[in-house]
């Protein structure tokens, strides 16, 4: 089916064309007269428009946030990007909170995707309203999807997509830890759904009705991609009205006659509990043929249990249709497809325990066959010998096939770990698989899932499984709620701890006082029987909490890694102490501020020379003078009180020099007569409490926003700690969050990378030890600062200066000012390229990829300006300079530097050769450029400083955008930052292009000070075009470097001694 289609867009246009009447999905509104039907042609009509929105703003191939509540609008975007060949990020919506929670949960996702813009909800976002996350080179546009209506321009046509080109990143869940993105490619969405069609035997007569949440698996997969792929009515409600009241699904495919619908296990279970006799008698459950249960463990006791209880409604067993899925097979790998129902096998819980499947019948222990796998390849493999297993054999489930994704976004790493597992000898034939990190078995061809590996442990000398665990916890008694339990288990030496946390269901009369008492204890000792008789382990303690009031994964469950991190942090109330605390509602008032300690620090501990970036604070040419301080929002982890954050920032204080940097006249007037101090470590923390639990997320922004406007200030003085912290409490159930504001000469993006994972270590420790013991810094900022300074001070490197940036740049020769140049911020504009080919390009022509880029700016602008030659200032981060033995790996400071570089441009010159010349010419640069920095900052030499200084101003500015320090390490989510303009020593630079090379693409964003958006644009297309020109042209050359290129690449030009 669709073999000629390439991509849903294709699907998309055939069924508009087809059957553009027909109603695709409806819709269900809070009153039956608030449904929304769309049809084929008016969704085909809707994405087209939102296509064309997306390609006129050059987002084809970028990544773009689609951050909606369930409606037309919301597919529809996700369908526009589909045709737009941009890559959709699909954004959860909150269920158990307001609907708009503050920029935490978009800006962690486009953080993590690096994303480009983001499709919003209403007609205009407000003005200037635009997101700014860390690692992204400036802000991300928010498109007000609602407001694009109306077919798009006659002249617009979708591009062309590859089938293998990627679709959208498919987040995880998030239950067992951080969301992670999964490449998601057109072809694996093809043969996936195609799966699916014959699992589920879809067919035109269907109706399909869903909660799920539409952004990912099952919900995106069947609820929003299979209506088209098959031609199939869906009928979608909001996952919110279900858990408000789970009979709101049954009655929904009652009125609505469906066919097909599903959810997870708990959901089944929580209908049982929760749907009375009085809501029965109104279903008609007879049309349901299709019952699919995945997403998590289906569990015969429950599939038992819902069909006795809604037999009478006519509901029939054989309708259960067991499914086994992963976000990173796109979903789909076994499903039954028998028409008889669910296969469930008794087991023996000894044979278990020996890693194999034995049956046994009338055994308590069952298990629920998965089916037979769908249109992968599906083997069970000894996780550490990694050999496969026999028949009834238990071991890692280990899937390939078409349907499974390439890699999660952005994690190398974790992607060969997860995606590329390799059998032992040579069974596998080199072929990669999917390493589940489930457990399972095959029996008969069928598969038998039996949990999760990282949920068996030892537990007082036996094998103890969480999974079933928790479901016998949550089976003990009808008023806990099905899905809500987790299992923290720890050890202290020899001691062995067990703690159930467990919610419990609202009743309509609640019990106060005694009667509450007695319930909860009625609860708990049925915990214990249950637990004890089963698994023989007796917990240490059970917790009861309030329905709903655990920490949730966007499809519902309870995230078990966040809700063991609240127990052990002691974050937990338990439903004793939420009943009997009866306080009032706490008034609405402003955050109360605590005043900061004084400083005690009255003299220097010792001098730091200043580097070039602290140097640019003092020098009104060099762009500094005036900033504010730059400010990051952190969430911290939940639980985490202030004396843990104090404890926390005390020894990031200490262990960090660079935090503790004062400012001091020590010399004449000007630039050189100032000095950076450094204060001991117990030098108090600049740390302000804040107290924002009476708020709203939406009502904190903009209070956290004054907050870093105003502190910001205070630190852009320089008069005192140019590093300062707020705590923002923010109530028991939310996570607090910390303000970090530095001064920008102190933290590149690194530098915040570090102090993010430093926090975080520190944090986890004070809340788990009471005590800190922080790693001392890689490499001191003042030694690195020292061992410059000594470098530009040598005869060779003055001579170098003189001859490369003098000799070759006239002090007389003037540039002619920018084009356009104004005070007034124009729109972006960028150019992108595909990073496999730039890669090739510099390997062929054996250059850098920042020749490349320098190459390609160079000639858009020459060709654009007419002129001869540009001067560019390369910015880039010294970081990554082989010059310095000091280790910059986590060492904050500003390390960031500029240098200039004459660019000859001659008249039909080809641009290979030009980019070859322009390597050399960097390769030459002395000290890798960084002197040019240093001899104005260091040198003994005032007359080759002033020259230097004198050099005209560049026409633009290359920033080769600093990734971060990459790091295995936890660290804090960021939420928002907030800065006020341009790296050091851009000051007086009209024209800038922000260079970010990532592993799927290289992106070029012009911008400046300049009214004239045309000519961004212009620039941007021209410096594509040579880009793209550039990478088709020399697959047909040679790679013949031009003589002496090689030995200029292995030897520098003069060898230099440290």
């Amino acid at each position: 089916m669709w073999k000629e289609a390439r991509t849903f867009a294709d699907i998309l246009r055939r069924r508009a064309a087809d059957q553009g009447s027909a109603p695709a999905f409806t819709f269900l509104g809070a009153q039956p007269s608030e449904d929304v039907t769309l049809t084929y042609a008016e969704l085909d009509t809707r994405a087209r428009a939102i296509a064309a929105e997306l390609n006129g703003r050059g987002l084809s191939g970028q990544r773009v946030l689609v951050s909606l509540p369930l409606g037309p609008t919301s597919v529809a975007s996700f369908f526009g990007c589909l045709y737009a060949g941009a890559i959709a990020v699909p954004v959860p919506s909150p269920l158990f909170g307001p609907p708009q929670q503050g920029p935490g949960q978009m800006a962690t996702l486009a953080m993590d995707s690096g994303a480009a813009a983001a499709l919003v909800a209403g007609q205009r976002p407000a003005e200037g309203q635009r997101l700014t996350i860390e690692g992204l080179a400036g802000h991300i546009d928010l498109i007000a999807a609602e407001a694009i209506s109306g077919p798009p321009p006659a002249d617009w046509h979708p591009p062309v997509v590859d089938t293998r080109a990627i679709a959208f990143l498919q987040y995880t869940a998030g239950t067992l830890g951080a969301p992670k993105g999964v490449r998601v490619t057109h072809a694996n969405l093809l043969d996936n759904c195609e799966a699916l069609r014959r699992s589920l035997g879809h067919t035109f007569t269907d109706k399909i009705l869903l909660w799920l949440p539409s952004h990912q698996g099952l919900g995106l997969l069947e609820g929003v991609l299979q209506p088209l792929y098959a031609g199939v009515h869906c009928v979608l409600m909001p996952a919110q009205s279900f858990f408000q009241r789970p009979g709101r699904w049954l009655e929904a495919i009652s009125a609505h006659g469906a066919t097909v619908s599903g959810a997870p296990n708990f959901a089944y279970e929580l209908c049982v509990r929760t749907v009375g006799e009085a809501e029965r008698a109104k279903l008609d459950l007879s049309r349901w043929r299709v019952a699919f249960s995945s997403m998590e463990q289906v569990r015969a006791e429950t599939l038992e249990r819902f069909a006795e209880h809604f037999g009478p409604c006519g509901f029939q067993a054989k309708a259960f249709r067991p499914l086994y899925g992963l976000a990173e097979s796109t979903f789909l790998i076994s499903s039954s497809k028998s028409d008889a129902g669910a296969t469930v096998r008794g087991v023996a819980v000894d044979a278990l325990a020996q890693q194999r499947i034995t049956e046994r019948p009338g055994a308590a222990t069952k298990l629920v066959s998965s089916g037979s796998a769908a249109s992968v390849q599906v083997l069970i493999v000894d996780p550490i010998t990694r050999a496969v297993r026999g028949e009834q054999e238990i071991g890692e489930i280990w899937v390939s096939g078409l349907s499974v994704a390439d890699g999660y976004w952005g994690r190398v790493g974790t992607t060969e770990e997860v995606f590329r597992g390799r059998l032992a000898g040579s069974a596998s034939a080199g072929r990669a698989f999917l390493r589940t990190g489930d457990l399972g078995a095959s029996v008969g061809g069928d598969l038998y899932v039996t949990g999760r590996i990282r949920d068996v442990i030892i537990w007082q000398g036996q094998e103890l499984r969480l999974q079933d665990l928790e479901f016998d916890v949550e089976s003990s008694h009808p008023a806990l709620v099905p899905g809500s339990c987790v299992a923290a288990a720890s050890k202290q030496g020899r001691n062995e701890e067990l703690t159930l946390i467990a919610e419990v269901l609202p009743t309509e009369l609640e019990p106060v006082g005694t009667d509450a008492r007695r319930r909860q204890q009625e609860i708990i000792e049925a915990i214990h029987r249950r637990v004890n008789l089963r698994h023989g382990v007796t917990p240490r303690d059970v917790v009861l909490v309030r329905a709903y009031s655990l920490p949730r994964s966007s499809t519902g469950r309870v995230s078990r890694s966040a809700t063991r991190a609240l127990h052990q942090a002691s974050g937990l109330k338990s439903l004793s102490q939420a009943q009997d605390e009866e306080r009032p509602a706490p008034a609405r008032s402003e955050p109360s501020l605590s005043p900061g300690r004084e400083s005690s620090w009255k003299g220097p501990q010792d001098r730091l020379p200043l580097t070039p970036a602290l140097y640019a604070v003092h020098d009104p040419a060099r762009g500094l003078q005036g900033r504010t301080g730059a400010c990051r929002v952190f969430e911290l982890p939940a639980g985490t009180e202030a004396f843990h954050a104090e404890e926390a920032l005390h020894a990031v204080w200490a262990a960090h020099e660079p935090l503790r940097l004062r400012y001091a006249r020590l010399g004449a007037e000007g630039p050189s007569g100032w000095a950076a101090l450094i204060a001991p470590e117990k030098e108090p923390v600049p740390l302000t409490r804040i107290d924002l639990a009476s708020r709203t997320d939406v009502e904190c922004w903009p209070t956290v926003e004054a907050m870093a406007r105003k502190l910001g200030a205070e630190v852009g003085r320089c008069s005192g700690a140019l590093a300062t912290f707020v705590f923002c409490a923010r109530g028991d159930k939310a996570a607090p969050w910390l303000m970090a504001i530095c001064h920008p000469s102190l933290m590149d993006e690194s530098s915040w990378r570090i102090l993010a994972s430093d926090l975080a270590d520190a944090c986890e420790q004070a809340r788990l030890r009471g005590r800190v013991r922080l790693a001392p810094q890689s490499g001191s900022l003042m030694g690195w600062a020292q061992q410059l300074a000594t470098e530009v001070r040598l005869p060779r490197t003055v001579q170098e200066a003189r001859t490369h940036w003098l000799q070759a740049s006239p002090s007389s020769e003037a540039a002619p000012p920018a084009p356009g140049a104004s005070g007034v911020p124009a729109p972006s504009a960028q150019a992108t390229v595909d990073a496999a080919a730039l890669q090739r390009a510099a390997t062929l022509l054996d250059v850098s990829r920042e020749a490349l880029l320098l190459t390609a700016c160079s000639l858009a602008f020459a060709a654009h300006t007419q002129r001869a030659s540009v001067r560019v200032s390369l910015e880039q981060s010294a970081r990554g300079t082989s010059l310095y033995r000091v280790d910059t790996s986590r060492m904050l400071g500003n390390l960031h530097y500029a240098f200039p570089t004459l660019v000859a441009v001659e008249p039909g010159a080809a641009p290979e050769k030009l980019a070859r010349r322009l390597h050399l010419q960097l390769l030459e640069a002395p000290l890798e450029g960084l002197a040019y920095e240093g001899l104005r900052t260091y040198g003994e030499d005032r007359s080759l400083a002033d020259a230097l200084t004198a050099l005209p101003v560049p026409d633009f500015g290359l920033h080769l955008a600093d990734e971060g320090a990459p790091s295995s390490r936890g660290t804090l989510h960021t939420l928002a930052l907030f800065d006020d303009g341009p790296w050091p020593g851009t000051g007086a630079i009209a024209l800038r292009v922000e260079a970010r090379l990532s592993t799927e693409q290289a992106q070029l964003l012009w911008h400046g000070r300049t009214a004239d958006g045309e000519l961004l644009s212009t620039l941007a297309k021209l410096t594509e075009q040579v880009l793209r020109g550039l990478c088709s042209q020399v697959e047909t050359l040679k790679a013949t470097p031009p003589t002496g290129l090689g030995a200029a690449r292995t030897v520098p030009p003069q060898t230099r001694s440290h």
